[in-house]
């Protein structure tokens, strides 16, 4: 149990970083505690290591599963809680796998913690087969000049960014308990990529607000149901009525252009070349962009 301590703490940095907490600086530090409790571990070991970070970072993440559950999917509480612990596991297990590579590599190549944790949490984040898709850079949304270098990498190097730093603090951190030399390289190499980063973000920011300012502008609304299944299966229209009630006061509000969910039109298939779109909108006159399912020649596919 003393062992599970440091990745315990790594769960908790991580999630308390993450979108609904949003304590962001934590994101360049939640992988220290773990890293640490892999110093001596082996590669079984590692993955279970992981694996409890993961399960604890999701455990106080995804709360909002049971709340889907039971809403949209009719389940009793004790059955929605069951299927948020299942999700934590499953989900928390691609924690275990890059634990798992961290070790597995780093025993047979010795490179420092800055370079084998980007790699493995990217390959990993990456590789594993996940239920909702998460990535550890998206902690980083609210500091808006970092997260513009998604556009070289996507939220992939947008991972790696946070991955460094830690590397490069835990091996500042080692190197002062055991009295060795600073990891001169490590640090340097974080740096670079924070302040690198950074200016491109500004750079972009920048540019893209001059691009704003000079382009044309339109009033554009979101329209979303939140219609459960329950609900959609006893009444099919239910989700396509709540969303054309919403179109009309989203059009009356000023909105030039109206956005549905994809497939929000699941009502049946649209013939390809019809236009009429108040078969789908009924008699409000917006332009909108509407998911929905066309048939051509006998076939259908997913269109918008």
């Amino acid at each position: 149990m003393r062992r599970l301590l440091l990745p315990t703490l790594s769960g908790v940095a991580y999630f308390l970083s993450w979108i609904g907490f949003g304590i962001w600086p934590l994101a360049f530090a939640c992988f220290i505690p773990l890293l640490w409790s892999l110093r001596d571990a082996t590669p079984r070991q590692a993955l279970w290591l992981g694996t409890w970070m993961g399960f604890v970072t999701h455990l106080g993440g995804y709360t909002w599963i049971m709340y889907v559950l039971r809403v949209f999917a009719g389940a009793p509480l004790p059955l929605a809680f069951l299927g948020y612990l299942l999700v934590c596991i499953v989900q928390g297990f691609l924690f275990g796998v890059m634990s798992f590579a961290l070790v597995w590599v780093g025993r047979r190549t010795r490179w420092s913690a800055a370079a084998l944790l980007p790699i493995a949490l990217v390959a990993t984040e990456f590789a594993y087969p996940l239920l909702f898709q998460s990535y550890t850079g998206v902690a980083l949304m609210p500091v808006l000049p970092l997260v513009q270098i998604a556009d070289l990498g996507g939220p992939l190097l947008l991972s790696a960014l946070p991955a460094v730093v830690n590397g490069a603090l835990f091996e500042t951190i080692a190197a002062w308990r055991f009295g060795k030399a600073a990891p001169a390289a490590a640090m340097a190499v974080s740096l670079v990529a924070v302040v690198g980063s950074s200016a491109y973000g500004y750079a972009r920011l920048l540019r893209v607000d001059r691009e704003e300012q000079l382009a044309p502008k339109i009033s554009v609304g979101l329209a979303q149901p939140n219609v459960g299944e329950t609900e959609l299966h006893d009444n099919p229209m239910a989700s396509v009525r709540a969303l054309q009630d919403e179109t009309a006061e989203l059009h009356a509000r000023g909105a030039d252009l109206v956005v549905w969910p994809e497939v929000g039109y699941n009502v049946k298939a649209i013939r390809a070349g019809d236009t009429d779109g108040r078969k789908i909108l009924g008699p409000i006159p917006v332009a909108a962009i509407v998911g929905a399912v066309v048939v051509e020649g006998g076939t259908s596919s997913t269109a918008r």
